[in-house]
């Protein structure tokens, strides 16, 4: 677990890292870049990923509340139990992400995000209807 509270980590690039738990309040993180990373549990609330492409990070668990994922793409990506409220999503592209077991109230976060088939079917069937 890291303490990158109030740091300036504009426009550095976290490949390969073990960043669990990592705790990024309040941070400066203009153009930061994460790959193949993992930052499961860390608090990232209110980050800026808009436009980036988010390759094989995990953020399972993490608290992602009120993060910009506006246009991103996902590949290879973990979202499950991810803290996600007010979470923007409009444009990304979630097809090739773990999104993990859906709900209503997960799904809403996802509002104007593409998501593949086989994740559309796994949302409904969160929701308790059976698709043939």
């Amino acid at each position: 677990m890291t303490n990158w509270t109030g740091a300036d980590v504009s426009g550095t690039k976290f490949h390969d890292c073990k960043l669990t738990g990592a705790d990024f309040k309040d941070a400066r993180a203009l153009g930061i870049d994460f790959n193949r990373s993992l930052l499961s549990g860390a608090f990232l609330r209110k980050m800026n990923f808009r436009k980036c492409h988010l390759d094989g990070v995990d953020f399972t668990d993490a608290d992602l509340a009120g993060c910009d994922f506006r246009d991103a793409i996902f590949d290879g990506c973990r979202l499950q139990n991810a803290h996600l409220a007010t979470a923007r999503f409009e444009g990304a592209d979630l097809r090739m992400a773990d999104l993990g077991v859906l709900s209503f109230s997960t799904a809403t976060c996802f509002k104007g995000a593409i998501i593949s088939k086989n994740q559309a079917t796994e949302l409904l069937h969160g929701l308790g209807v059976l698709v043939l």
